[in-house]
């Protein structure tokens, strides 16, 4: 895979594709191979990159505390990296996070924004009890216990249970990249100090999608219809899914995604 030299880092991305450019931002400790199955997808008719942020997979680690406003910057060096003036920007949980700061840094490169699982920050940026303990025990353990209870905190029990016998084999090699102990810190740093609320009217000129399952325990599905009342979004519901929506939901998240960058 190639690299992207942004300031001091090195970015490990992938590109697929042909047509208008679409940039997916991954969350909190996941690599960007987590969005395969759009890669094979939207490649179909638009150029497609997904990266790892810093601090997780073959990306750089720096130490320090890092910050969703330093993560979209750093988005913004790969766009610059590829040649990209403007792109579609999709982004999920802490990748929501960031590509709401690129709309509110530098609108003029958001050709449009899909907030996925993402939130705002302060209290509904919490998560509920059930997601911080299995968030725990997921960085706590290794093998095929962290991937049991990575299963758990992104997917509905339902959803686990229909592919149980297939969801390893797909998801297995995402769920084993653990980042750094500095890059882990780093991006907990990012998502916990993210604040974003009274500045989400800036992103009214940007065409924006907001998805949220209704199942998800890691990020409060309040925080979808916060984020589309104050940007002027369209807000699309999954009844029943999870926080992992680009795998739990992927067939419905690439069509909505593929009409509204037709729209945009």
């Amino acid at each position: 895979m190639p690299f992207a030299p942004v300031g001091k880092l090195r970015l490990r991305y992938e590109l697929r594709g042909q047509g208008d450019p679409v940039l997916l931002v991954m969350g909190l400790g996941m690599s960007g191979r987590g969005w395969r199955r759009q890669m094979a997808d939207l490649s179909r008719d638009h150029m497609v990159c997904s990266y790892d942020n810093r601090g997780i997979g073959e990306s750089s680690s720096p130490p320090g505390l890092y910050t969703t406003r330093a993560l979209a910057r750093d988005a913004f060096g790969l766009m610059d990296h590829l040649g990209w003036d403007r792109a579609h920007v999709v982004g999920i949980s802490m990748g929501g996070m960031i590509a709401q700061h690129m709309g509110m840094l530098q609108p003029e490169r958001v050709r449009s924004l899909g907030l996925l699982s993402t939130h705002v920050g302060g209290r509904l940026g919490r998560p509920t009890w059930a997601g911080l303990k299995t968030f725990a025990l997921a960085q706590s353990t290794d093998g095929q216990a962290r991937r049991e209870y990575i299963g758990d905190l992104l997917f509905s029990s339902q959803f686990r249970t229909d592919n149980h016998d297939t969801l390893d084999e797909a998801f297995g090699d995402v769920a084993d990249t653990k980042p750094s102990l500095w890059g882990f810190l780093g991006q907990l740093a990012a998502v916990t100090s993210h604040m974003s609320r009274r500045r989400l009217h800036a992103l009214r000129d940007i065409p924006t999608v907001v998805m949220h399952g209704t199942g998800d325990i890691l990020v409060r599905p309040a925080n979808a219809k916060v984020i589309a009342q104050a940007a002027g979004a369209r807000l699309i519901e999954i009844d029943g899914a999870g926080h992992g929506l680009c795998i739990e939901a992927h067939h419905q998240l690439n069509d909505a995604l593929r009409d509204h960058f037709t729209h945009a």
